[in-house]
């Protein structure tokens, strides 16, 4: 029981208060590791090419360091690729909903509610699925760092609440948790307009 609590505890404490931070890290720390292996792989090539021919440095201090240089470029351009990677994903996420299942027709009904579907589809005729779809995506996307907090928050709340014998800890758990990241966000915000 001590053995899965422990670990339940800590990651539910770091996931609770410094999620979003803990994401970005997380994917830079592969970022990291990608680049990494990519600069020894890339090197050893390099020496392999270049035998006889060069001098170059040789050896696994000159491997490391070729891994370590490149490791760097991959930590800073991974989060650029994540997020063009997620942009691709909800596009094609929000325009396989709109063209490829009929679970687009609650939206539909809900602008025909409100009176403002005939204009659109007079307008974009068959591009309406497609435009609805782009703004679902650009809405997601705009949203993405508090869809993240959320949800790094709630897994946080429900690990340490699970814990206890009390599970309605949850949702006071995850209030602060939101809380204490939405000032931990703001704060970073701040310093950076500082400067």
């Amino acid at each position: 029981m001590l053995q899965e609590t422990i670990p339940r505890v800590v990651v539910g404490v770091l996931l609770l208060f410094f999620g979003w931070h803990l994401y970005r890290l997380g994917i830079k720390a592969v970022g990291f590791y990608f680049g990494f292996l990519i600069g020894a792989s890339v090197w050893g090539l390099v020496l392999t090419l270049t035998e006889g021919k060069v001098d170059l440095p040789r050896g696994q201090i000159a491997d490391l360091a070729a891994g370590i240089v490149l490791g760097f470029i991959g930590a800073y351009l991974s989060f650029r690729l994540y997020q063009s990677l997620l942009w691709t994903a909800v596009i094609g996420g929000c325009l396989y909903l709109a063209y490829a299942t009929p679970h687009f027709e609650l939206i539909y009904r809900l602008m025909a509610q409100i009176g403002i579907l005939s204009p659109l589809k007079e307008h974009l005729g068959n591009f309406l699925s497609g435009t609805i779809a782009l703004i679902l995506a650009a809405v997601v996307l705009l949203m993405h760092r508090h869809i993240v907090i959320i949800a790094t928050a709630g897994t946080g709340a429900h690990l340490l609440s699970s814990v206890t014998s009390y599970p309605t800890l949850f949702f006071p758990l995850f209030l602060i948790g939101l809380a204490v990241q939405a000032v931990v966000w703001n704060k970073g915000k701040s310093r950076s307009s500082e400067e």
